[in-house]
């Protein structure tokens, strides 16, 4: 399973997940129910009814949306008289976290016996959501290959073929339908595949660049192997899991990696500068972004990159030694601030404005 789970993923350890769902009629039992899952295990009815109540409760008679159940009132002499005729049924007023107003698609399967098939994938691999249309999921069986991709609204396809729904920004992936399966999922879409391959460089050729920008730890001993960029630039905070371990991973692989705390660097600048007050064109702030300053991100950058070749040590092993030495530099006293910030409020027209 270990092997499986490593071509499945294409990451090691990730805690990616699948599960199988079953709607399984029977009195339920914690102690014979059939579970299911890799890394976490589930019970196969429990999975089934918490994505059916999570994601498909108003889609259970008809795959786009079930109409609202509702009661007619025949008056009768009095209040006391009245009559309702109807369901009152409360089902099809849930919500179930569309990805979309423009192509709403769900189809679940309700007989007794019917299976899905659920891939859960930790937010540490896509940050606030997973990306519309970055979606790439390839099954592999004895009998065929075949890839599964999103449709940016939600819905799930394979060779021109609805098969199911993925949910951004919960991390999920849930397959409901195959047209040439039966049971629509297992067992042809439930074994050796791969996700992700793209996210860690997996579809870059040489040259191209890697920018993490959304969770930090994303450069470490399981995806470092995978990737095939030849520059690591981005701003998200403490990429590498492990700055030594993983710097020098990279490092001698021949990666280019700009540090975070370079790359991203204006954050706490404008935090630093910020009891300084602002003003237009603010030159505290400029300086960082051209090319005369000796300290710009430009030339802190060149820094970095020729001490790292020229030493054969790691980008950020050397950005932090620069970092530490300016860090005892006495700060500098910025004089006649006062008359710049008045100069860029007169400029603004701040006097002119009504209180």
């Amino acid at each position: 399973m270990t092997d499986i789970y490593e071509e499945f993923t294409g990451v090691n350890n990730s805690s990616i997940d699948r599960f199988l769902g079953v709607n399984d009629q029977s009195l339920f039992n914690p102690q014979t129910s059939p579970t299911t899952g890799n890394d976490g295990i589930q019970y196969q009815v429990l999975i089934y009814n918490s994505i059916k109540e999570l994601y498909y409760s108003n889609f259970l008679t008809s795959s786009y949306g079930s109409p609202f159940q509702t009661q007619s009132l025949l008056p009768g002499e009095d209040s006391a008289g009245d009559t309702f005729f109807g369901n009152p049924d409360s089902s099809g007023r849930y919500e179930n976290y569309l990805q979309t107003t423009d192509k709403v698609l769900r189809y679940f399967p309700t007989s007794s016996g019917d299976q899905i098939s659920v891939l859960s994938i930790p937010s540490r691999l896509y940050g606030d959501y997973i990306q519309p249309g970055s979606f790439i999921y390839t099954c592999v069986s004895a009998s065929r290959t075949h890839s599964i991709t999103d449709d940016t609204q939600g819905n799930l396809y394979t060779n021109g073929a609805y098969c199911g729904n993925i949910i951004y920004t919960h991390g999920i992936a849930v397959f409901t339908f195959l047209l040439d399966n039966s049971p629509p999922i297992p067992p042809e879409g439930y074994g050796v595949s791969e996700y992700g391959g793209d996210i860690y460089g997996g579809g870059l050729t040489i040259g191209d660049i890697f920018s993490p920008n959304a969770t930090g730890a994303i450069i470490n001993k399981n995806t470092i192997p995978i990737l095939k960029a030849k520059i690591i630039c981005g701003a998200a905070n403490n990429q590498l899991e492990d700055m030594k371990t993983d710097g020098e991973l990279i490092h001698n692989r021949g990666v280019i990696y700009v540090p975070d705390f370079l790359t991203n660097r204006m954050g706490i600048v404008t935090c630093a500068n910020e009891q300084y007050g602002y003003v237009n064109n603010d030159p505290l702030i400029e300086n960082h972004f051209n090319k005369e300053w000796e300290h710009s991100i430009f030339n802190t950058s060149l820094q970095v990159l020729k001490e790292s070749k020229g030493k054969n040590i790691p980008t950020a092993e050397i950005a932090f030694e620069i970092a530490n030495r300016l860090s005892r530099e006495i700060h500098p006293v910025f004089g006649h601030r006062g008359k710049e910030i008045i100069r860029s409020l007169v400029d603004n027209g701040w006097h002119l404005q009504k209180i």
